[in-house]
């Protein structure tokens, strides 16, 4: 009898501490992808009493339109991204 299990659905499936272990830094890596680079943060730094804002690795072409970039081009920056990466 294992003695790790994952939840695959609604069953919890006996496996191997290698894969209970790479399942779970998967887990981890997803939602980071999806979770933790999307939203800003509060980061405390408790030694020097302070706390910073953290913005989200991810912006909107809104926000960067807002804080004055440049897209006044005649190409759409769909096509821009597709070029640079095709290169």
């Amino acid at each position: 009898m294992s003695e790790f299990f994952i939840k695959i659905g609604k069953e919890q499936v006996g496996v191997s501490e290698e894969i209970y272990k790479e399942y779970y830094k998967m887990k981890r890596r997803e939602r980071y992808l999806e979770q933790d680079i999307k939203v800003g943060r509060i980061a405390v730094d408790f030694e020097t009493e302070t706390i910073d804002f953290v913005p989200s690795k991810e912006d909107s072409i809104n926000r960067l339109i807002e804080l004055g970039a440049d897209f006044e081009d005649d190409q759409m920056i769909e096509d821009i991204l597709c070029d640079k990466a095709t290169l």
